[in-house]
């Protein structure tokens, strides 16, 4: 449709009639209308900003009242064009977008080509505006993301805990059976069953921790160690991996060797017992699940 500004107030094409509307320029009124120009005088002589006070939020009505023509009832779609780049680059341009409803946005033709289809635009990265290191703790950093949405275009602030990579172990003995550690966790406040795991050091690789942390935890060693993959703990507020190995063949070769604030009790229990033990709720430590699932539907099958 190629309309004039009469557009915006009274034409009303329903269904899909109307599927796409192509906006060349953001809908500012021409200051040399003799209406326009007084106002902006007007304001000006007050001490305002012309531009803040009545420019901009004019060409946002406008600008709202023209996807209204787009979409007039709810079973109502279609695609709102924007071409003049200010929308995205100048400073204003975020209020635009923002006075909108939460609408995916694109800059590809193939999504436009997979609307039409009818089918549903996957979801993108999101571009990261600023981010910045807010507090440092022994292991963990805080970390301020400052990014924006590629579906809306709106700028949102997230927070995500910088940690080293974790590791944990199955240790199985010869006689099939796995050594867990029961310890106090302060999070839940309570005391849970677990397999063995820790912190990835600087200087370590993930097998080298594993073991250490094996023999720390539970004066047991493995004279082999099988990598069984890893997983992302919580993708939406950490950045870390925890990699998961097998100990095969454990023996009991010393003492443990716990710091300070550990306080860790060794047990073996038959690994036929591990299914149970995860159903009724013993075993919920969510990375040790996640270490079982590893071993049982992908090692042992």
């Amino acid at each position: 449709m190629l309309a004039t500004s009469s557009f915006w107030q009274g034409v009303d094409v329903p269904g899909e009639a109307l599927s796409c509307l192509i906006i060349d320029k953001l809908p500012f009124d021409s200051p040399q209308e003799p209406l326009v120009a007084a106002r902006i005088e007007t304001i000006r002589e007050q001490g305002g900003n012309p531009f803040m006070e009545y420019q901009l939020p004019s060409a946002i009505i406008s600008l709202k009242q023209g996807l209204g023509r787009l979409i007039r009832k709810t079973s109502d779609r279609g695609i709102l064009s924007v071409l003049d780049v200010r929308i995205m680059t100048s400073r204003y341009g975020r209020l635009f977008l923002e006075s909108l409803p939460k609408i995916p946005i694109s800059h590809n033709l193939l999504d436009i080509s997979s609307f039409f289809k009818g089918e549903k635009m996957s979801p993108k990265p999101w571009k990261l505006i600023a981010s910045k290191h807010d507090k440092s703790y022994r292991i963990f950093n805080l970390r301020t993301d400052r990014a924006t949405s590629p579906r809306t275009g709106h700028e949102y602030d997230f927070f995500v805990l910088e940690s080293s990579s974790w590791i944990n172990v199955i240790p199985l003995t010869p006689q099939n059976e796995v050594v867990l550690i029961r310890q106090y966790r302060h999070g839940i406040r309570e005391v849970t069953l677990e397999i063995p795991g820790g912190l990835v050091e600087i200087h370590d690789t993930p097998e080298e921790a594993a073991k250490r942390e094996l023999s720390e935890e539970t004066g047991y060693r493995s004279s082999e160690m099988i990598f069984l993959g890893s997983v992302h703990p919580n993708p939406a507020i950490l950045n870390n991996k925890c990699f998961t190995f097998l100990a095969k063949d454990v023996f009991l070769a010393g003492k443990q060797q716990q710091d300070e604030k550990e306080d860790i009790e060794v047990l073996l229990q038959p690994l036929t017992e591990i299914p149970r033990l995860i159903r009724e709720g013993e075993i919920s430590h969510s990375l040790v699940l996640a270490a079982f699932y590893r071993f049982f539907m992908e090692y042992q099958a």
